[in-house]
Formats: structure tokens, C-alpha cells, sequence
């Protein structure tokens, strides 16, 4: 099963994206998306496997253009589930891509622990130049109804 997904989005002059709001360092500089063009494939390999790749070029107010590539790998092993994810980045004033590469593994411990149903998240992400940056986290449920939650991270 092969799924392709083709978007271009045109952006007015005072509009500006949630995600582009809550990163903005400068709300009023010309550095927001004018137009964005998007091309998604995802290739299923069976039912817990599968392959995709992401391309995207955002072209911003000021006239400059980024760039984006991703591709990775999302499956599972028996309760495990992980997922493998190579991206560059690039806006046309910064010499050099930004590479990452991350390895999300997802863990459920509900047939250990039942009433609770703790669920352990790690994530562990580097750009490639000897850096590495772990996330730990466990959350769960609890009460009568099993209507609660909790969680807790480490980093």
C-alpha cells in the first residue's frame, strides 16, 4: 500500500501558523512563510512495518527558502513499537545542512503491571557531531475507572 500526499499552502501577508507563533523570536520580522510546498510518501511493508519520505521547501515574506528532507522507518516487534528517522535541513543563509538522526522506542508494561498500564517512551536524537540528547518517559492510568493519568519525564 503506497499513500502519496502533494500540498502547497499560501500564506497572506499578516497570517502566521500556531507552530510559527510559538517559535517566533520576532513576530513582526519578514521571516514568515509566504508559500509552502509539501511531498509526502509513506510505503507499507506489512501490517507493522513502513517506509517514508518527507520533502518540503517553505519560501518566507524576506524572500529566502528552506528546505527540508526526511526519511525513516516506523514498525514494531512483537509490544515494542520504534520508530527511525534521518533529517537535513536548510535555510538558503545557513552554509551547512542540519542533520538529525533519532530512534523513538515505545514499551508497554500493561501486562505487567494491569491496573496501571504504564506505557515507557525513550527517545534518543543526535545531529551527527558527537552530540546525543536522551528523553525518558513513563505514563500510565489509575483510579476506579481507569480515568486518570500520569506521567514522567527525564532528560
Amino acid at each position: 500500500d503506497t499513500q502519496i500526499q502533494v500540498d502547497n499552502r499560501y500564506y497572506t501577508g499578516d497570517y502566521l501558523s500556531f507552530s510559527d507563533w510559538a517559535t517566533a523570536e520576532d513576530l513582526f520580522a519578514d521571516t514568515r512563510r509566504r508559500r509552502e510546498y509539501n511531498l509526502s510518501i509513506n510505503q507499507s511493508l506489512d501490517d507493522t512495518n513502513s517506509f517514508y519520505t518527507t520533502l518540503s521547501r517553505s519560501e518566507n515574506m524576506d524572500n529566502s527558502v528552506s528546505r527540508m528532507w526526511q526519511i525513516g522507518w516506523n514498525g514494531s516487534l512483537n509490544t515494542v513499537s520504534f520508530s527511525l528517522a534521518y533529517s537535513m535541513s536548510r535555510s538558503e543563509s545557513e552554509a551547512r545542512w542540519d542533520k538529525q538522526l533519532a530512534l523513538t522506542l515505545s514499551i508497554p508494561l500493561s501486562e505487567t503491571f494491569p491496573t496501571t498500564q504504564p506505557m515507557v517512551n525513550y527517545t534518543a536524537t543526535s545531529g551527527l557531531e558527537r552530540d546525543l540528547n536522551n528523553q525518558l518517559g513513563i505514563n500510565g492510568k489509575f483510579g476506579d475507572s481507569q480515568d486518570m493519568h500520569w506521567n514522567t519525564q527525564l532528560s
